[in-house]
């Protein structure tokens, strides 16, 4: 196999795998505006997901890697925060609240629900990507 034939598997493996990746994360995001607390909507509508992102070092990663977040600077406490009352439809009658049903860990429980079926379609993205 030439340098070149190699360099083109190459491109068309990662150019799957990026897809697949992207497919995935797109999962998580959807999954997640379904759990994140919601009172007015903004940290529900701040939810974003980009392959554009570069790494935590600062270089760029080809697309290979999903980022998933919001920019709101009270994401993160509502996420990790477990102690935080988001009350279901059950316990609004209980206490008068509100019912929105929603939760903490809003992005970590649907990343490993989801996490055995991102991972058996980038493998299968590899393997497309071979077989082309």
């Amino acid at each position: 196999m030439s340098r070149l034939q190699f360099s083109i598997i190459l491109k068309r493996v990662q150019n799957e795998v990026i897809t697949a990746i992207r497919e995935g994360g797109e999962s998580v995001v959807k999954e997640a505006v379904k759990l994140v607390p919601l009172d007015l909507g903004d940290l529900q509508n701040s939810i974003q997901g980009d392959t554009s992102k570069s790494t935590l070092t600062g270089e760029k990663d080809n697309g290979m890697t999903y980022t998933i977040g919001s920019a709101l600077p009270y994401a993160y406490v509502q996420h990790e925060n477990l102690a935080f009352n988001h009350p279901s439809l059950k316990n609004r009658r209980k206490f008068n609240m509100i019912p929105n049903g929603r939760q903490a860990k809003y992005l970590e429980q649907p990343i490993n629900e989801l996490r055995d079926r991102i991972i058996d379609n980038i493998n299968t993205a590899v393997k497309r990507g071979l077989n082309k």
